[in-house]
């Protein structure tokens, strides 16, 4: 018989319990999903907190290699020495970001001494150079109060350029006022940060003897030429001279001296002009005028005004390749 009925949907526990199987996979992917970037995320932040850790202890002790100076102030020489009784031991170092704080890779400083006299005297009994770790270390003294200041700065440069430089500690320059120290039992530790001083103005004079450069805060020359300048001339924070018949530019930012032109051994004689980027050079050879530049399009050469060489009596620049000369 034929069956004309039409098909019963079956019913929703029918259906529930043939789909049952293939959503229970589904949930079980999607569970397994969650789980995968669950994991994922623990395991990039443990990665992230391990990258952060590893940063912190290289830069408090980096591994491998060999030490450096540094390294060796700070792991050995001062932080795991132990002070004696009688001993006083001071360690000294470039405090580079002025926080009184010795900070790694911050290096220790040498170029000072430590005078030591007894509280209520008036003269020291003992003077102590630091070593090239930055440590100086005073013995055999007996318990009690001393007074200690710090002396030295660091010697002139030898050259052309002399420079004095001053250092100081807290604000207070070398060498230092005289402090109190109590030497107890244990004996006496201390780390003491220096800087180098950087005056806030400087004002250059130009004399017969040179160049110096006054120091108005602490009244005394900071730096100056050390040799036989031929007319100098400033261009901004350098220095332009002639010396054995070179033109040579100190620059003042790194306290390098450079050859920026040759051949000038008759501008040494008599007088000679620059210009205003020290890119060219006018003298006078005799009672002739003539220039020598950098510049290719200027090169070298002399003065002539209507097929004459006119005497000049000065000239002054309008730019690199241009001037205005008086003459007659």
């Amino acid at each position: 018989m034929q069956d004309n009925l039409p098909d019963i949907p079956p019913s929703p526990a029918i259906a529930s319990a043939k789909a049952g199987p293939e959503q229970q996979k589904s949930n079980l992917f999607a569970d397994d999903k969650r789980l995968v970037k669950i994991i994922l995320l623990v395991g990039f932040g443990l990665l992230l907190i391990l990258g952060i850790a590893a940063a912190i202890l290289e830069q408090v002790a980096p591994r491998g290699g060999k030490k450096t100076a540094e390294e060796e102030l700070f792991s050995a020489n001062l932080w795991q020495i132990q002070v004696r009784p009688n001993q006083m031991i001071l360690g000294f170092f470039e405090d580079s970001n002025k926080n009184n704080q010795f900070d790694y890779r911050e290096k220790p400083f040498a170029k000072v001494s430590v005078a030591i006299r007894r509280s209520g005297e008036t003269e020291p009994f003992r003077r102590v150079s630091a070593g090239i770790d930055g440590l100086v270390k005073i013995d055999d003294l007996n318990l009690g109060d001393y007074e200690i200041s710090l002396d030295n700065y660091a010697e002139g440069q030898s050259g052309d350029w002399l420079f004095f430089e001053e250092y100081q500690q807290s604000g207070e320059f070398l060498p230092t006022a005289w402090r109190r120290v109590t030497l107890a039992a244990q004996g006496y530790q201390e780390l003491i940060g220096l800087f180098p001083y950087q005056p806030p103005l400087l004002l250059t004079l130009m004399t017969d003897s040179g160049i110096s450069w006054y120091d108005p805060e602490r009244a005394r020359v900071y730096g100056q030429s050390n040799t036989v300048l031929v007319s100098p001339a400033a261009r901004g924070r350098n220095i332009y001279y002639l010396q054995e018949g070179k033109l040579k530019k100190f620059d003042w930012s790194y306290r390098t001296v450079s050859e920026e032109m040759i051949w000038l051994e008759e501008a040494e004689s008599g007088s000679w002009w620059l210009s205003d980027q020290g890119k060219t050079v006018a003298y006078l050879s005799g009672k002739e005028f003539r220039f020598r530049s950098q510049i290719e399009d200027c090169s070298e050469g002399g003065f002539f005004y209507e097929g004459v060489r006119p005497e000049v009596k000065t000239a002054a620049f309008i730019d690199e390749t241009s001037w205005l000369v008086i003459a007659r």
